[in-house]
């Protein structure tokens, strides 16, 4: 009896979709970075006027919200990849105990006198297409590791420019706070 050969076909939901968002979110950023170009050109860049200030902070808090958008979208892809790379990681290691079942009957087979070489030739071949399989699932854990690793990347680099939005924004409101008490 052949070792029953099982799928290995995982895929991230809506990752078109979130290539997509991810796109335009970043669109939306060079939009406002460029906003910020233009407002820290119009007021000079250590300028600590309230106008000059307050402009700065309007375009730094649309960023934030904006960084806000493109963490939460990557927080929900990270998940995602989590459950995907743990659902390969379970093929995997099924296809290895299938691999084991069928290297073992195999063995065994051989040893036995009452085996024909039809038996053992089908299962060599049950053996054989497993052991693809497993080549298989194998590959599909690596991708989706290299996924995840890239999701992490991306939301560790977010929340670091988020960090950095969220210093301008206390640097500016700090001085702005000193320029009404003065």
């Amino acid at each position: 009896m052949a070792t029953p050969i099982l799928k290995a076909g995982i895929a991230i939901d809506g990752e078109r979709e979130f290539k997509n968002a991810v796109t335009n979110i970043n669109s939306e950023m060079r939009v406002l970075a460029s906003e910020m170009k233009k407002v820290t050109t119009e007021f000079g860049k250590n300028d600590t006027s309230v106008d000059g200030l307050t402009q700065k902070n309007k375009v730094l808090s649309e960023q934030i919200e904006t960084q806000a958008d493109k963490i939460k979208l990557l927080n929900t892809q990270l998940e995602k990849a989590t459950t995907s790379q743990s659902k390969a990681n379970e093929k995997m290691q099924k296809y290895r105990e299938e691999v084991e079942k069928a290297s073992t009957k195999l063995n065994a087979m051989k040893n036995d006198v009452n085996a024909t070489d039809e038996e053992i030739a089908k299962q060599e071949q049950a053996l054989k297409d497993t052991n693809q399989q497993l080549e298989k699932s194998q590959t599909q854990y690596d991708n989706s590791t290299k996924k995840l690793n890239n999701y992490k990347i991306q939301l560790n680099n977010a929340e670091s420019d988020m960090n950095k939005f969220n210093n301008e924004v206390k640097q500016n409101t700090e001085l702005l706070n000193k320029n009404e008490t003065e």
